[in-house]
């Protein structure tokens, strides 16, 4: 066998048999404060190595990819004069096919790619977002942005400000003359434990940095363009952003390369300008709900919604609740009643009230709901004047049914003064963590409170079929639930099953 033969043999034996790393090993620059040089523990995301071995035949670039970064921190080939030479991603052109190895793309960037400004490796990523209205939605955010910033790779993080609503009473529209809802920004600190965040993600390798200064927030009736707005401190030429994610729900190597494109793009405009490398480049991204099918990944997106911790001050009066419902039962049930002004429409989307809470009805008698347990409801009816008459009516008819012995709500154990310091996704957020403890839980699948807390629920230990949905196929919302909301793996699946049998 001749040499050349010889190498090919030993390269498709080290593609085949390497293991499978990700962009994450790569050390993190840090910048905005701290000295040029310094680095962050570099340590991997071992969820990503199966993640890319599951979808390997439908991404087989990306597979290369993350293939050829290992081989680089193992390569002992004195041939190549600059560190971390990113062949394939930086250079589309230089294709396998094309040019049969790495050694010969290197020779061709040296050549010529190199007289024509190109970048020999994808600079370090800040990247900031914007976060979506509603609790769950905001959440959703954080894991799409988190996620992508972990396959990534050479990438630190901004955490936006979190954001308020004024009622649920009030309507919402896209069209700015019709909308009714105010929305505010509030501290992120208000809704996550942002320390224990930067610590965990430090630990992997991944710098989280606090919320700037906010120049204004964005316009988020129209989410698909609120780019963050902050006083930058950061060079103008360091910019770009990526606007067409908001709810498209990308396959993973979609997103990265449009990420990765506008990356390289803006690192070439800026060398060419100032004839020097980019320290970063800032890479501005719209509200990133459902940006991408969190199901293809779920792995990955499990790992990073664990990582994400949410506020203890809000920890605190929720375990203030799940000790004054303990102190009158061993067990509740728990259902979140979206049954608030501003829900209407999907009531009406169904056929009406009577038959939207009769749905309701149906699955808490799936679920086994009985009148040996008290039911606790999480709700924004006491939000405003006018839904204290619509809570009653609807607590008198559980009773009626002989689903509950009584009903519950956090009124009833934090005393005013608590719940008026909290603004309204922290009274939601106590919602949330009080209804992860419920022995069973019912909810409204459209609604991403619902269907995160279904998920949260598995995440916390329980069983899936300890959620039932109330199913709302005629509001559209679900096929991309099930592409881009799910967190845990088998969970919602699972769930389907049961009610399915039920």
């Amino acid at each position: 066998m001749c040499f050349w033969q010889c190498c090919i043999t030993v390269a498709l034996i080290v593609s085949v048999f390497s293991p499978v790393n990700c962009r994450n090993n790569l050390h993190l620059e840090l910048v905005d404060g701290q000295q040029q040089g310094e680095t962050t523990t570099s340590l991997s995301l071992t969820h990503s190595v199966n993640i890319y071995e599951q979808h390997q035949d439908s991404s087989p670039r990306f597979r290369r990819r993350v293939h050829r970064l290992q081989r680089q921190r193992q390569s002992v080939d004195t041939d190549q004069s600059v560190t971390g030479f990113d062949w394939e991603a930086l250079n589309p052109d230089l294709s396998l096919q094309r040019y049969g190895s790495e050694n010969k793309a290197w020779w061709h960037y040296r050549e010529f790619g190199e007289q024509e400004n190109r970048q020999h490796q994808l600079p370090q990523i800040i990247l900031r977002y914007t976060a979506a209205t509603g609790l769950s939605n905001q959440h959703y955010c954080h894991i799409a942005a988190f996620s992508l910033c972990a396959v990534l790779g050479r990438c630190s993080i901004v955490l936006p400000p979190a954001v308020a609503r004024s009622s649920f009473q009030d309507a919402f529209s896209v069209f700015k003359e019709f909308n009714k809802v105010q929305w505010s920004a509030k501290p992120v600190e208000t809704l996550y434990d942002t320390d224990k965040i930067t610590v965990e993600w430090a630990k992997m390798g991944f710098q989280v940095w606090n919320t700037p200064a906010l120049q204004e927030l964005p316009a988020l009736v129209q989410p698909e363009s609120a780019f963050p707005r902050y006083l930058d401190q950061h060079d103008t030429r360091l910019f770009t952003n990526v606007s067409d994610v908001y709810l498209r729900a990308y396959a993973m190597t979609e997103l990265t390369e449009l990420v990765t494109q506008a990356v390289l793009t803006a690192a070439r405009e800026y060398k060419q300008l100032t004839e020097t490398e980019p320290p970063y480049i800032v890479v501005d991204l719209p509200v990133t709900l459902f940006m991408f099918r969190s199901s293809e990944h779920l792995e990955l997106v499990s790992e990073v919604a664990r990582n994400l911790f949410f506020a203890p001050v809000v920890h605190q009066l929720a375990d203030q609740v799940l000790q004054g419902m303990a102190a009158h039962a061993p067990y509740f049930n728990g259902a979140h009643l979206r049954v608030e002004a501003d829900a209407m429409d999907w009531a009406r989307s169904m056929g009406g009230v009577s038959v939207y809470w009769g749905e309701y009805l149906k699955a808490m008698q799936t679920a086994g709901f009985d009148d040996k347990a008290p039911v606790y409801i999480a709700t924004g009816l006491l939000s405003y004047k006018a839904g204290h008459a619509t809570l009653d009516h609807f607590v008198a008819n559980l009773t009626a049914e002989g689903l509950c012995d009584r009903v519950a709500y956090k009124e009833q154990f934090l005393d005013s003064a608590e719940l008026d310091a909290l603004h309204s996704e922290q009274k939601a957020l106590v919602d949330l963590l009080v209804l992860a403890k419920a022995h069973r839980f019912v909810g409204f699948e459209p609604s991403t409170f619902s269907f995160f807390l279904s998920q949260y629920r598995v995440l916390q230990g329980l069983e899936p079929s300890s959620s039932v949905l109330v199913e709302g196929k005629i509001i559209g919302t679900n096929v991309l639930f099930e592409a881009a909301a799910v967190v845990v793996e088998h969970g919602f699946q699972q769930q389907k099953q049961f009610l399915g049998e039920s």
